[in-house]
């Protein structure tokens, strides 16, 4: 047996539990009646009638401490109880008290003998009110809402994956505006859908990863105060586009399936440390695919066409026709530097860089990006053990750069470092969209052009 002992009680002896996951707080014990009610109102009223015909069922879960008895499973049975016990106190409404007290007449209700119970271990009990309505996967057999489940599996770090950044940005944009606090608190609220939404921002870079920590399953303590505004401001946006119903998921408004919520995201900004789409200012680059230039084939994606400038023609590689789903940009500046040098593996990997979908295989994306960059960086004289970014980022202060341009370089290879690096080794971690990925490689491009001429002008010389 998991718990020792079942008590009896009366009914003013056991409190409602105003940090319920199921409602969010309260500030008093009628208050937790009247958000119950809220929630299901006419399942309130067949509760208050099932619980004065046949008793309460389950037995209570409660909680022991500091003299207090806390209810921390079966709030909604308690809450009917406590009705019932007293309608004038507390009914939520006058309807609800003429019904209570008309059950009264009829039926005869214990007070002072509520089974339930108890243990002053409160992960012990949490971990009962785990299993009956947070688990998911099939495992939880009284189902919460979307939003009291993640809650309960947020507060207790029980979260798998990264499933619990859409509730900590949205606690964090609670506090900043406690208006939201009732609609979220209401039906309303889909916390399906709102995880959705930020499932889409998450993966194209619209909310910034870096605000969370994996470890401690929080917001960082050390987030950048400009980012996490950033985010809270766009949570705001989500919703107030959810409370109009621009997207939710009742079919007479505009459902929200992936491609209405991907298509709602795209007029989002990128977050200020994903904003990177643009070369560093005063840095030449390569040229992309189809303006014209001059381009060699060797080991590039798409079809080839003739173009001409001036006296001249070239030859032009057009990207992929699916532009949703392909790679990073192909770059015909690169694509000629990458011919030149002659690397064969370099090729291959650039390839298929442009080519493997950002959407469908992200996790391949990121490795061939990491083993793409941790090649290059062996040819260039990496010793082993040293990671590339490392390499690279001392490389770079030889080659005349600004302050701002290394940085601007820096940040993109430390995140594919990492974010490859963990694709690779990490039991758990794994990569949903590698959007982020085809800006980062527009940024680097001036920087890996230098570093092919490098090698390149080194093989002329050692030739």
């Amino acid at each position: 047996m998991r718990f020792k002992k079942i008590e009896p009680f009366k009914v003013d002896e056991l409190l409602l539990d105003e940090d319920n996951y199921r409602f969010k707080a309260a500030p008093n014990q009628k208050a937790c009646i009247e958000k119950i009610f809220l929630a299901s109102q006419q399942n309130f009223k067949n509760l208050i009638t099932s619980v004065a015909e046949d008793d309460l069922g389950e037995l209570l879960l409660v909680y022991q401490h500091k003299g207090k008895n806390i209810v921390l499973d079966g709030n909604r049975r308690l809450a009917a109880l406590k009705v019932l016990s007293n309608p004038q106190k507390y009914s939520p409404t006058e309807a609800i008290r003429d019904h209570a007290e008309k059950l009264l007449l009829q039926h005869k209700v214990d007070f002072s003998d509520i089974q339930a119970q108890v243990s002053s271990d409160k992960q012990l009990i949490f971990k009962t009110v785990y299993e009956r309505h947070a688990a998911g996967q099939g495992k939880s057999r009284i189902g919460w809402s979307a939003y009291g489940a993640a809650r309960f599996r947020y507060d207790q770090q029980v979260e798998e994956g990264n499933d619990w950044y859409s509730l900590a940005l949205l606690l964090e944009t609670e506090n900043k505006y406690p208006i939201w606090t009732d609609f979220i608190d209401s039906t309303d609220y889909s916390h399906e859908v709102f995880r959705r939404i930020f499932k889409s921002a998450l993966d194209k870079g619209v909310i910034s990863r870096s605000l969370f920590s994996d470890r401690n399953q929080r917001i960082k303590t050390s987030a950048d105060k400009k980012l996490l505004k950033d985010a809270i401001d766009k949570v705001n946006r989500f919703l107030t586009a959810m409370k109009d119903k621009d997207l939710s998921l009742s079919r007479s408004g505009k459902y929200a399936d992936k491609e209405s919520v991907d298509e709602y995201i795209s007029q989002f900004a990128l977050s200020p440390d994903n904003a990177r789409a643009q070369p560093p200012a005063g840095t030449p680059t390569g040229t992309r695919s189809g303006t014209g230039t001059s381009a060699v084939n060797s080991g590039g994606v798409g079809t080839t066409t003739a173009v001409t400038t001036g006296t001249s023609t070239s030859v032009a590689t057009s990207p992929p026709k699916d532009k949703k789903s392909y790679g990073i940009e192909q770059s015909d500046g690169l694509t000629k530097k990458l011919s030149e040098l002659k690397s064969q593996k370099l090729i291959g990997l650039y390839k298929s860089l442009c080519t493997v979908s950002l959407y469908q295989h992200p996790q391949l994306l990121y490795a061939g990006a990491w083993s793409f960059f941790e090649s290059l960086s062996a040819l260039m004289g990496k010793k082993e053990g040293t990671s590339f970014d490392s390499f690279l980022g001392s490389y770079m202060n030889n080659m005349g750069y600004t302050k701002i341009q290394k940085k601007d370089f820096a940040k993109p290879l430390k995140d594919i470092s990492e974010t490859g690096n963990l694709n690779k080794h990490s039991g758990t971690y794994h990569s949903k969209s590698a959007y982020q990925l085809r800006g980062d490689f527009t940024t680097l491009e001036p920087f890996i052009l230098s570093l092919l001429d490098s090698l390149i002008a080194k093989n002329k010389k050692a030739a």
